[in-house]
């Protein structure tokens, strides 16, 4: 006789055992396909990054044999800007009035026969009406003007020693090998060519040689050009002061060499003000150098790493992080660009905001910052397991309280595009000369090009100053206007 009893027990067993196994191989199907996925996104994000690094070997290699331009930044754009200043601006052409004192006076008679008929313009018969149209041609006259000065010496009836005479003018007191000299005006242009338009020493020779027919060497002008330039200290430092009671300085660094070592150039500036440094050293203690311990204003920077030990108010400049943001999406699997989309919108409203502050109410102002900081609080407490959207992450939650400083303070731009400008000057140089030889030339080109600038910045004729500089025995303290 069959016991169903036990048959029973039997058959619910095995349909408890069945249930389990068909729940294990479910977890197992699903887990399955949670990793086939993620290889399949891992296979498209290393397809796309395959056929990057293909673009840009094939590129190199064109280059390599078309010899392209090394500063080619690959295909025109679709709709390139217009060339050319802004609608609206001020003419740029030579419409002045005319000169007041004329040099030359030249006549221009007609000529004998007409230019399209070959008709005599003399003929009794048909006199023609006749008139007069001022022309004015305007040109330069390379002229060269020499000074003697009689010097006169002594011995001094007390000391025994000997004297001579000083004139405003002059700018040493050499004699004899020595006695024939470049003037003032002369060692003040070749420094202004030197650093501020970037001429060699060599070019700046050639220009003195074949349009004023003067006579010097490139070591000549170089040796010129660092004494001089010496000379300008007490000005720098005085620059270096006022910027630390500024309120706001946007700092900025680059790589240099002096001597074949490696060091930086560091630019720190403002509206008023621009000083140019080159040290060995790129941490921390350069900041605090030019900046100083009693710093009041705000620190406008990129987000390198010797900015943040030093404790001030600081910036951090928008326009780094969009460019981030835009290279993000470039290289991001589809699936992980909403964190770039949405920082990149957060941002630009925020410089947008800031453009637009006029248009607000002070209390309406409030509100709108408010929110966009409660937009981006929101976006950085997601998590986010894409590699450079978690970096980007990061970056931002250390930078948090710097990153929208330009919304609430007037005088902090949105980004620190000023000492980046500042700064090409010095890339200039580097490609042209290869840095400094030697740390006196090196401290020369900071002296001379943080004067430049800033008199440049200043609308102040660099030359008149520099002749005066000259003309004084040891360092002059230059005024530096505060507007």
């Amino acid at each position: 006789m069959v016991d169903w009893g036990k048959k029973y027990n039997e058959v619910v067993a095995e349909n408890v055992l069945l249930k389990e196994e068909n729940g294990r191989l479910r977890r197992g199907y699903h887990a399955l396909q949670k990793e086939n996925e993620e290889i399949r996104c891992f296979n498209t994000r290393l397809l796309r990054k395959i056929e990057v690094l293909e673009r840009r070997i094939e590129e190199m290699e064109r280059a390599s044999k078309k010899q392209a331009c090394p500063f080619s930044k690959g295909e025109p754009k679709k709709n390139p800007k217009k060339p050319g200043q802004h609608e609206g601006h001020a003419p740029a052409n030579r419409s002045i009035p005319s000169p007041e004192k004329i040099d030359r006076l030249v006549d221009v008679p007609l000529p004998e026969r007409c230019d399209h008929c070959e008709g005599s313009l003399k003929d009794r018969n048909r006199p023609m009406e006749e008139a007069v149209h001022p022309q004015y041609v305007q040109d330069i006259e390379f002229k060269v003007t020499t000074t003697q000065f009689d010097v006169h010496s002594g011995t001094c009836p007390h000391c025994g020693r000997r004297v001579q005479g000083r004139h405003p003018e002059q700018m040493s007191d050499a004699l004899g090998a020595a006695g024939v000299q470049l003037g003032p005006t002369a060692h003040a242009l070749a420094m202004e060519l030197k650093n501020r338009l970037g001429l060699s020493f060599g070019k700046v020779r050639y220009l003195y040689t074949r349009v004023f027919g003067l006579s010097i060497s490139c070591g000549g002008l170089s040796l010129a050009r660092n004494r001089h330039a010496m000379k300008l200290l007490p000005t720098y430092v005085r620059l270096i002061q006022f910027l630390q009671v500024s309120a706001v300085v946007y700092m900025d660094e680059t790589g240099w060499r002096v001597n074949g070592r490696p060091a930086w150039l560091w630019v720190a500036t403002n509206q008023w003000v621009t000083l140019y440094l080159v040290d060995p050293c790129r941490g921390h203690e350069v900041v605090q150098f030019i900046i100083g311990q009693t710093f009041k204003g705000t620190l406008v920077t990129d987000c390198f790493g010797a900015y943040d030990p030093v404790k001030v108010n600081k910036g951090k400049c928008a326009q780094h992080f969009l460019r981030a943001f835009e290279n993000l999406s470039q290289n991001n699997p589809a699936t992980a660009l909403g964190f770039p989309t949405e920082a990149s919108a957060i941002f630009t409203a925020a410089i947008r905001l800031k453009a637009e502050e006029a248009q607000y109410t002070p209390h309406g102002y409030t509100i709108a910052c408010g929110r966009l900081e409660a937009r981006l609080d929101r976006l950085l407490a997601g998590t986010y397991t894409n590699a450079g959207n978690h970096r980007l992450a990061n970056r931002l939650i250390r930078h948090r309280d710097h990153l929208f400083t330009f919304l609430y303070k007037n005088e902090v731009h949105p980004t620190n595009n000023i000492s980046e400008q500042r700064l090409k000057l010095g890339i200039q140089a580097r490609k042209l000369s290869g840095c400094n030889r030697t740390d006196w030339g090196a401290a020369a080109y900071c002296f001379a090009n943080s004067i430049i600038q800033t008199w440049r910045q200043k609308g102040i004729d660099f030359l008149e100053s520099m002749k005066r500089v000259l003309r004084t025995r040891g360092p002059v303290l230059l005024d530096i206007p505060s507007s």
